[in-house]
C-alpha cells in the first residue's frame, strides 16, 4: 500500500473478542478519509486467537 497516511498498531495477547475487536477498528477506520493500515501484534498468545485470520480479506490489515 502507498502513502499511508496512518498506522494504527493493536498489541494482542490471549484475547477472546479479537475478531470482532479487529472488525470493529476496521469498520471505524474505514470511515475516514485517508489510507490507513491496521497492524495486530500478537505477544505470543497460545490460545488460537488468530485462528480466524483467513476470514478476513482486507489488504489494508496485517498480522504479525
Amino acid at each position: 500500500m502507498d502513502n499511508i497516511d496512518l498506522s494504527v498498531i493493536m498489541p494482542v495477547f490471549n484475547t477472546n473478542n479479537l475478531e470482532k475487536n479487529i472488525l470493529e477498528a476496521l469498520s471505524k477506520l474505514g470511515s475516514l478519509e485517508i489510507k490507513y493500515e491496521l497492524i495486530v501484534v500478537d505477544d505470543g498468545s497460545n490460545n488460537g486467537c488468530f485462528s480466524f485470520s483467513k476470514k478476513i480479506q482486507d489488504n489494508r490489515l496485517k498480522l504479525v
